[in-house]
């Protein structure tokens, strides 16, 4: 069984508790309404989407529309210029490292099961009984530069194929089926939830979710903004309100939303308020 360390929060706990957190909600109330001037800005994004999208219609394009979907975030002056020392690189690494490594292990550890089920792992097996065991994030990176099959086969794989120098994007995706010899498969995506932890609990909570998952045979997919891979694109990061989405169906999302809630009552810092993305806001 896969297990991650967790992060330790690094936020203290907060002077005046929450209120009691017994009550079955799974997320705090935060204001979700939207304003005339969203509104406006939203017709024009999604006017230039239109048009994109009509030059290239079998791509979709991740510009101005889809920005402000997924945003909602104020951001001071004095957050953004202490946000890099926010970052909690070493939660990522030890997540993303002690994942891939798991999956490594398990891979050669047992062949012969993993083949039976995924036959087209043979050539991701040969390249990992080739290649040395990562131990850090730069070290994971470059063997994904190197091998870019083997980030497509990870269980901890960047929505965008690190680059010659550097990954393209923030978003890591993660797939716990392929860390339990891929026993289950994780379901159709039918729902999405959204949570935006602050900035430096981030690996904590996708710890913990996926650890839970892993004990109880449950296949789950999310994927989180890594806020290490590149501290030029901070500003944008803070900006969003979707820093981990998890996808799944109508069935798993009522298990989902239970490990939320508990994770949110042993851990409260994790879910200080924050604002969600402005596609799951009312419009009054």
């Amino acid at each position: 069984m896969t297990q991650f360390a967790q992060p330790r929060s690094s936020i203290p706990p907060e002077a005046n508790p929450p209120p009691s957190l017994s009550a079955p909600r799974p997320l705090i109330e935060i204001p979700r309404t939207l304003r005339v001037e969203d509104v406006s800005d939203f017709n024009r994004a999604l006017a230039k989407f239109s048009g994109d999208h009509e030059n290239n219609p079998h791509q979709f394009v991740f510009n101005d529309y889809y920005t402000w979907c997924s945003g909602g975030n104020s951001v001071s002056a004095l957050e953004l210029s202490t946000a890099a020392k926010r970052v909690p690189k070493q939660g990522f690494e030890r997540f993303e490292v002690g994942a891939f490594n798991s999956w490594r292990t398990s891979l050669l550890n047992n062949t012969a099961e993993v083949l039976e089920r995924r036959s087209k792992l043979e050539p991701v097996i040969a390249t990992l009984r080739t290649t040395k065991e990562p131990t850090t994030l730069e070290e994971l990176r470059e063997l994904y530069r190197k091998h870019p099959t083997l980030n497509d086969f990870s269980p901890v794989q960047y929505q965008d194929c690190p680059g010659e120098y550097a990954p393209k994007g923030n978003f890591v995706h993660v797939s716990t089926d392929r860390l339990s010899l891929y026993k289950t498969e994780p379901p159709k995506v039918t729902h999405r939830i959204y949570l935006n932890p602050p900035l430096e609990e981030v690996p904590a909570v996708v710890s913990y979710l996926c650890d839970r998952a892993i004990k109880e045979n449950q296949p789950i997919y999310l994927k989180f903004c890594d806020s290490s891979v590149d501290l030029y694109l901070l500003e944008s990061t803070l900006k969003r309100g979707d820093g981990i989405v998890l996808f799944t169906d109508a069935v798993q999302a009522k298990l989902l939303l239970n490990y939320i809630e508990e994770a949110r009552q042993e851990h409260p810092n994790w879910f200080r308020a924050g604002s969600v993305p402005r596609m799951d806001r009312k419009i009054n």
